[in-house]
C-alpha cells in the first residue's frame, strides 16, 4: 500500500499576512494571483482581511497597518489527559529505564 499523507492547513506568519492584506489593499494584484503566491486559498485571504477589518482595520488606508490587525490568537489547544490531582510518584521516576537513558556516557 502507498503510505497516507495527512494534509496539513497551511500556516501564514504575521509578516505574510501583512504583505498579503498590503498586496491586497494597493490593488495591483488580484486576489487569486495572491493567493497564488503565498499558497493559500482566495478564502484565506477574505477571512484575514474580515478579520483584520473587526479589529480596527481600514483597507483604504493600508498604511495604518498594524500587527494587532493580523496576529493570530492562541487556538483551544488539546486538553490534558491527566488532571492535576495525578502526580507522578518518584517510583515511576526512577525505573532502570529511565535511569539508563539519564546516565552520562563517558
Amino acid at each position: 500500500m502507498p503510505p497516507t499523507t495527512t494534509q496539513t492547513k497551511p500556516q501564514t506568519t504575521n509578516i505574510e499576512r501583512i504583505q498579503i492584506l498590503t498586496l491586497l489593499a494597493t490593488g495591483l494584484i488580484k486576489q487569486k494571483d495572491i493567493a497564488e503566491i503565498f499558497g493559500i486559498s482566495p478564502q484565506s485571504i477574505y477571512k484575514l482581511l474580515q478579520k483584520a477589518k473587526g479589529r480596527g482595520y481600514d483597507p483604504s488606508d493600508y498604511r495604518s497597518l498594524r500587527l494587532e490587525h493580523v496576529i493570530e490568537e492562541p487556538g483551544r489547544g488539546r486538553k490534558p489527559k491527566a488532571t492535576p490531582e495525578v502526580k507522578v510518584t518518584p517510583e515511576v521516576k526512577a525505573t532502570p529505564e529511565v535511569k539508563a537513558t539519564l546516565e552520562v556516557k563517558e
